[in-house]
């Protein structure tokens, strides 16, 4: 069964089943499936929902967006079993037992007074009630604020209820976690302070519960500007006349002290402890932000192995996910848990003292650990790796002794587990960028560059915390424009952080100073990659072999994508690229890059006039899509250093990308290459090719005139150098202006000349797009049989040469000619098609189109609203750009569809300016617009 699991408290999350979360955009609507949910045994009307999230609009536009919102929802929630979503033409409801909502189970298990239904309680509630997600001035707001103060009011009390349960049994190291949670959810509870210091006391950390006092102190002064309870200052002059807990002694005097607070009015229970735990585990001095996949992974990782490495690149969090892990784990090992750091060493050797020092073990180390359970936290090992024969000796000689490391790199021990720390999701990363920004300066308030922000820091906690540092001087946006070159940016003047960890730079240059040499050199070359790559390209242009990348992999440095793609973080690649630039091999492999993907991008068979000339004609589009970024660089680094033939020779190998993806981009590329005085002197039959190419972008852009300019002067070299070929191309090509230019015998003759060197040489791609042309000039003079058979020649000769771009336009042709026909059956079938293919290839213009002539149905049939919603998103500038073949059709498809208008049309027009070109491709190929 695939029941419907929405997660309300903290971030906004809907599953079905154990499936990924559903991709619900827009934000209301997200808001509509959360209110529903909070309130499953309500039956809303529509009315209400509708002025509930569009209370700012009039009523009609309300209810139409209402429709627009109800018509994702029904479309995602489709598979659901049992089925969840209720509709009727007046009310609206989640189905009650159909799906799972943590926030009403939440409320249920907060009102009981067993442990553990407080506990899962506890468990369920991971942040605020949806999080993130307000709308100002709408009456959802108003419902979200005073809800959320409801669950979270009934978060503290059940915290509360917890504590105190917690302490009545015994469980003393799930208190102090209950207690931090109570005090962080609401930190003026004073006795709540109070409990923390005599935890932290009862488990001989004095330091944490001193420092307890001073927070305790410092929240009372800037939120209420009060002074603490005399309870509470008395408690910490005890505390401070009590002996340091390093002896046992000192451990007696501590239970000793313990037993008249167990007597004060604040409530405490405190039992008989057992014998004292001992742990030596630092206390942040901030708070833990987000992790909870991870502390659950690798928290189940710790319980099933004795050996478990969290691995990352510097600044990704390793440590301070380490020190949470083993603070959360205290429970699970009753001789302890000790932290080693080992940032100061350099020697192999002197490892085991350190953790024979942290154990305080006077003896061998095996000896001294015994048969004990404990956990052992070995914190930056990269620099002494060579000391895993240690860890190997310890769980060796130790039955129940585990450990658990940080490193840059893996041990490669047998028994070994890794875990890879990763880079932190979006919204923990904007969480923690907006703690540590509104500790600097209070009056900070967060807007949505924020998230952009940590984008571009790749979600490093290091990199983040450090640009939070300077809002105490920028602004969120001046803070994103200095994000270009982040290095000199990211830094931090703090006193009480290790040296490495003042400046990214420096984090980086950590784990770059430990490689051997040969992998310093892989790891600057693999800079000259722009985007991902894969480990063929890698061993390709930096000469290098698999087990030297493999170990860059292993220590954090290359990340390995889900498709098997690598990867370098944008902010790894920028100190890479420094090193690179400094380098005397960059020229090298920079030109090797260049070079390796000019062959890439040739395989890709995307040069659309070279295509067919005995060759195959598969176009592997896919290939361009993925090294797009990488095809980029190579042509910026052509642009630099003046290799005008190596990267005309590229750009004109991806013709057909430009063409479908952005023809603008193509003609910038094109302008610079061609624009330089240097590309005269390029071999005339690169030149020719280019121009053509250049030609063909400035086509789909729709600058006639430059484009026919650039065709003649292509011709005119293909000419000389005596290829046919290049010249019949040309010929097609210009025949297609002169149609445009509504010249018909001039654009037969062109074509015909072209028709007649394509069937002399085979060509039958060449042939494939005469024939379609001429079946376009038939229909211009009104011989729509004809037009008909030649462009359905055309479209299967397409399908059998390979080219589905060009059997999307002949689809296209097709279905306008029926449409026009009265077939509007047929009309639909062929748009459909047309629309699929060109959606599959990603291409602009042959989506748009197809978009057009499914809004000119809709309208045929009376469908006014999706004809409207269709058309509208035909006319954003964001989409509809007059790209190709649609040029043609656009005003004859207007002029029908505006029979259509009517209030219904309006109110899908307004509602299809907004969408985005994949959601209208969706909306289009939908079997009709269904009366939600």
């Amino acid at each position: 069964m695939a029941r419907l699991n929405l997660r309300l408290l903290g971030d906004f999350e809907a599953r079905l089943g154990s499936g990924p979360p559903l991709r619900l955009r827009a934000r209301k609507t997200q808001a509509l499936l959360a209110y529903l949910g909070a309130l499953p045994e309500q039956t809303h009307s529509r009315d209400k929902l509708a002025s509930l999230l569009w209370g700012d609009r009039s009523q009609s536009q309300a209810r139409s967006r209402l429709r627009g919102s109800l018509f994702v929802l029904r479309r995602a929630l489709a598979p659901a079993d049992p089925p969840c979503l209720a509709l009727d033409s007046e009310a609206v409801a989640l189905e009650v037992g159909a799906v799972d909502v943590d926030a009403v189970a939440f409320r249920r298990l907060a009102q009981a007074d067993d442990m553990e239904a407080l506990a899962r309680a506890v468990e369920l509630y991971r942040g605020d009630l949806l999080e993130g997600l307000a709308f100002r001035g709408a009456l959802f707001e108003d419902w979200l604020i005073a809800e959320r103060e409801r669950l979270r009011e009934l978060a503290l009390d059940a915290l509360a209820k917890l504590l105190a349960h917690q302490q009545r049994a015994g469980a003393l190291e799930s208190a102090l976690q209950t207690a931090l949670r109570l005090v962080a959810l609401d930190p003026l509870q004073e006795p709540v302070h109070r409990t923390l210091m005599r935890l932290y006391d009862r488990f001989g950390r004095r330091s944490a519960a001193l420092r307890q006092y001073q927070t305790c102190v410092g929240v009372l002064r800037r939120e209420l500007n009060v002074e603490p309870e005399a309870e509470t200052k008395q408690l910490y002059r005890e505390l401070v006349r009590q002996q340091p807990q390093g002896s046992a002694k000192a451990q007696g005097s501590a239970a000793s002290t313990a037993a008249p607070a167990a007597s004060h009015s604040s409530g405490e229970v405190f039992p008989p402890l057992r014998p004292l735990r001992t742990t030596n585990l630092p206390i942040p001095s901030s708070s833990f932000v987000g992790r909870e996949r991870e502390l659950a992974e690798a928290g189940r990782l710790i319980v099933s192995h004795r050996l478990l490495t969290l691995t990352g690149p510097g600044g990704s969090g390793k440590t301070r996910l380490a020190i949470q892990l083993a603070a959360e784990a205290v429970a699970q090992f009753p001789d302890g848990v000790f932290w080693v750091p080992l940032q100061a060493l350099r020697d192999p050797a002197l490892v085991e003292r350190a953790v024979r020092a942290s154990l305080g073990a006077d003896e061998d180390l095996i000896t001294r650990v015994g048969s004990k359970r404990l956990l052992v936290l070995l914190d930056n090992f990269e620099q002494v790796v060579d000391a895993a024969p240690v860890v190997s000796s310890l769980l060796a000689g130790t039955p129940h002794a585990k450990v658990l490391i940080t490193s840059r790199a893996p041990l490669h021990l047998d028994s070994e587990w890794r875990y890879p720390v990763e880079p932190l999701p979006e919204h923990d990363a904007a969480t923690l960028f907006i703690e540590r920004a509104t500790a600097i300066a209070p009056g900070f308030h967060p807007t949505a560059v924020v998230g952009e922000i940590c984008r571009r820091l790749d979600g490093l906690p290091l990199a983040i915390e450090l640009a939070a540092a300077r809002i105490a001087l920028l602004e969120p946006d001046e803070l994103l424009a200095r994000l270009e070159r982040r290095l000199p940016l990211l830094t931090s003047r703090s006193h009480d952080v290790p040296t490495r960890q003042r400046t990214l730079r420096a984090t980086i240059e950590w784990s770059h100073d430990l490689l051997e040499p040969g992998e310093q050199q892989l790891f600057r070359k693999l800079a000259a990659f722009t985007g991902s790559f894969s480990v063929e390209a890698a061993e390709a242009v930096c000469q290098t072999d698999l087990d030297t990348l493999e170990s860059l992999v292993e220590k954090g440095l290359v990340r390995r994508r889900a498709e098997g793609r690598l990867t370098l973080l944008d902010t790894i690649r920028e100190y890479a690229l420094e090193r690179l630039d400094e380098s005397p091999e960059a020229e090298e492999v920079r030109r090797r890059h260049a070079e390796f993907f000019l062959a890439v991008a040739e395989r890709a068979n995307l040069n659309a006039g070279k295509r067919g000339l005995g060759k195959q004609t598969q176009m592997h589009h896919d290939i361009a899509i993925r090294e797009a970024d990488n095809v980029r660089g190579a042509l910026a680094w052509t642009l630099a250093t003046g290799a005008h033939a190596l990267g005309l020779a590229i750009a004109t190998s991806v013709e057909q990308f430009w063409i479908m993806h952005d023809p603008p981009e193509g003609v910038r590329w094109f302008a610079r290459l061609l624009g330089r005085p240097a590309a005269e002197c390029v071999a005339p039959e690169i030149r020719a090719d280019a121009l053509r190419a250049y030609g063909g972008c400035r086509d789909i852009a729709c600058d006639d005139a430059a484009a026919a300019q650039l065709y003649e002067q292509s011709l005119a070299l293909f000419t000389q150098l005596g290829d046919e070929h290049g010249r019949a191309v040309l010929l097609h090509r210009l025949g297609i202006q002169a149609m445009r230019r509504n010249e018909p015998e001039r654009a037969r003759e062109l074509v015909e000349a072209s028709h007649t060197i394509h069937e002399r040489n085979n060509d039958r791609w060449g042939l494939t797009q005469t024939i379609g042309t001429l079946g376009a000039l038939a229909r211009d003079a009104g011989e729509e049989g004809r037009a008909y058979e030649l462009i359905t020649k055309s479209a299967a000769l397409a399908r059998e040469v390979a080219v589905p771009w060009w059997e999307s336009g002949m689809l296209l042709e097709l279905a306008h000619i029926t449409l026009d026909a009265g077939r509007i059956d047929e009309g639909e079938v062929r748009a459909r098609e047309a629309l699929r293919l060109a959606d599959q290839m990603r291409d602009r213009g042959g989506r748009v189109f197809g978009i057009g002539l499914l809004a000119r149905v809709a309208a045929e049939r009376g469908q006014r609203e999706r004809a409207g919603r269709l058309w509208g998103a035909v006319e954003n500038e964001n989409v509809g750009a007059p790209l190709g073949g649609w040029r043609r059709h656009r005003r004859r498809c207007e002029e029908l569809i505006r029979h259509a208008a009517s209030t219904e049309f309006d109110r899908g027009y307004a509602e299809g300016r907004s969408l985005r070109l994949e959601d209208a491709v969706a909306l289009a190929l939908a079997a009709a617009d269904p009366p939600a």
